[in-house]
């Protein structure tokens, strides 16, 4: 299975030999399919596959331990029963849930904000708690700096097995009073200013039915609370996506000036804000 377990090349000094010893990660059942859904969405998305880290995930079950004594939060407050520096540090990097942890990254990935700690490029490992009614998963701690072609695109070109609708979240990122939504397409980008966006969604091709959006960038923020908008420009259908269809997708915008344009296709897979490959 991708991403769980270490291997130690060893090269002789002259280079007349190369070895190599892999262990397996001591994996739960609950982390090695989270590691499984996480790294799907990932390979799908052409991006490279992460693995657990042991510390990581200690520090995660810690904070869920807080949580479930004190409901959720992002925040420890010193002092509490179950506040522990290591946990107070993983609450503030983790996406957090409610749905266990393995539910929890299928709905992450339907989300805007909490789907893009899922995809960044340099990210190497990830750790994962959870509890009776609980779950972190610390996708920011283990990144490093990797030379990659921006900005990085979800769902990828040619992808296909996408959910269908989007899982809310908090903070909101669709406009005030907008009820129902579909799964959101994001470009995410290293830097630059971006301006001047513009989107178009379509059934099957560029001549298919349009499918209304809610466009949110950088310059344009759908939910103005959220100025940053995360470097990201995100297209969010105004309405579930169909199940096992193909998209056309236009991005126009500028980088730094420089007009750019993204055309692409990706196919849905079975209803609802979940994974196409279900786990027991």
């Amino acid at each position: 299975m991708i991403g769980a377990s270490e291997y130690a090349w060893k090269v002789e000094a002259d280079g007349s030999a190369v070895s190599y010893r892999r262990d397996p990660l001591p994996l739960n059942d609950g982390q090695r399919k989270l590691l499984i859904q996480f790294n799907q969405w990932r390979l799908m998305n052409g991006l490279p596959a992460v693995t657990i880290d042991q510390e990581l995930c200690d520090a995660c079950m810690k904070h869920c331990d807080y949580m479930e004594r004190h409901g959720m939060t992002h925040e420890q407050e010193a002092g509490k029963e179950g506040y522990t520096p290591e946990g107070a540090e993983a609450g503030r990097r983790s996406c957090l849930g409610e749905e266990g942890p393995i539910e929890s990254v299928h709905l992450f990935y339907s989300t805007f904000y909490h789907r893009l700690p899922l995809v960044h490029p340099g990210t190497k490992a990830i750790g994962v708690g959870s509890s009776v009614r609980y779950a972190a998963v610390d996708g920011l701690t283990r990144r490093d700096h990797r030379e990659w072609v921006w900005p990085v695109i979800v769902p990828a070109p040619n992808s296909f097995g996408h959910p269908t609708h989007f899982a809310h979240e908090a903070p909101d990122p669709l406009p005030e009073g907008a009820e129902g939504a579909g799964f959101p397409i994001t470009l995410t980008f290293d830097g630059g200013a971006v301006t001047d966006a513009f989107a178009e969604l379509r059934l099957n091709n560029e001549k298919g039915r349009e499918v209304p959006t809610f466009l949110s960038s950088p310059e344009r923020p759908a939910n103005a609370k959220r100025p940053d908008n995360r470097a990201t420009i995100c297209v969010i259908p105004r309405g579930p996506l169909a199940p096992l269809k193909t998209y056309w997708v236009r991005v126009r915008y500028r980088l730094d000036g420089e007009e750019r344009e993204h055309v692409w296709r990706f196919n849905t897979g079975r209803p609802g804000p979940r994974s196409v490959l279900r786990m027991r």
